[in-house]
């Protein structure tokens, strides 16, 4: 039996956090899963397809052509030739500006907060573990989540935000990098559960839900109206500069040569952290009903918290 046909050999190349391969498997895990691997060129070709934003429309054959096995020790590894620089930000740039006006557009990251919050009642009215619930189709969640809001206003509404894609507006922005203590701490907090390989439940749910009653309580609505404020963090891997990772092949006197690209093309690191920018931001939501009064209040509300 071929060794990639191996159930062990094959948990181990699809492990993110991959440390113990050699040989060809090397070059395989970069493939499905690395800065530049095949499924990132081919998921900015296909939702710029689906959603008609030319910003996804990348090089991606270059790039393809530019991909050279190269051997070091036990393992084979994933590299790009040079020259390929305007490829290679082309790309990187393609995928952060795919991030602002797509995946990470202000309705859609209201929606994914309000499902979250909703996901997470279900958990803890029925005990239900994590494994339980990822295994339910959309079908059965969206059951489930409707069972489950009745008798309760929170989720009641929630629910119905959800279903009827309601619109929550942005009231504030708070920069995750910048002097906010809140800020800091939850920056801490999930850098610490990222190095553990934990889910990080504290940083994604619980500060969330926490600082939207607070919010609501210090802005005069009140606790129990606290399902017209949304609290979203940025996604665990925004800070993580993985890109600069990705390896160059350089041609010398003495043969072949592999650098980091932040040694190669250390521009692209500063083009790409300035297109970022957006996605590190803690973002405070409030319904479209709110007037204008309260949703001063909110914000003013969500200032003093978050900072």
């Amino acid at each position: 039996m071929p060794a990639c046909a191996n159930a062990d050999v094959l948990s181990q190349i699809l492990d993110p956090n991959a440390t113990h391969l050699t040989g060809w498997d090397t070059l395989i895990s970069a493939l499905i899963d690395s800065p530049l691997d095949v499924d990132r060129m081919d998921f900015l070709w296909r939702d710029a397809h689906m959603t008609g934003l030319s910003e996804g429309i990348a090089p991606v054959q270059a790039l393809l052509e530019k991909m050279s096995p190269y051997q070091e020790g036990d393992s084979i590894y994933l590299t790009f030739q040079d020259p390929c620089k305007a490829y290679i930000e082309d790309l990187l740039s393609t995928r952060e500006k795919m991030y602002v006006k797509c995946y990470e557009l202000p309705q859609k990251l209201a929606a994914e907060r309000i499902f979250t919050r909703l996901v997470q009642s279900l958990r803890d009215k029925n005990n239900l573990g994590i494994e339980e619930v990822i295994l339910l189709a959309d079908d059965q969640i969206m059951t489930l989540l409707a069972q489950s809001a009745l008798g309760s206003h929170e989720d009641e509404q929630l629910l119905k935000a959800l279903i009827q894609n309601v619109e929550y507006k942005t009231v504030l922005e708070v920069d995750i990098a910048g002097p906010s203590a809140a800020a800091k701490n939850w920056s801490t907090i999930r850098e610490g559960a990222d190095s553990q390989g934990k889910g990080g439940k504290s940083a994604y749910v619980d500060m969330p839900n926490q600082w939207e009653r607070m919010i609501a309580d210090a802005s005069g609505m009140g606790e129990e109206r606290s399902w017209q404020i949304l609290v979203v963090v940025p996604e665990f891997k925004v800070r993580k500069h993985t890109e600069a990772e990705t390896r160059i092949l350089q041609k010398n006197a003495g043969g072949y040569v592999t650098k980091p690209m932040s040694d190669a093309y250390p521009e692209i690191e500063e083009t790409i952290n300035k297109l970022r920018i957006p996605r590190t931001r803690i973002r405070v939501f409030s319904h479209m009903e709110l007037t204008e009064t309260e949703r001063k209040a909110v914000h003013d509300a969500a200032e003093k918290v978050l900072s």
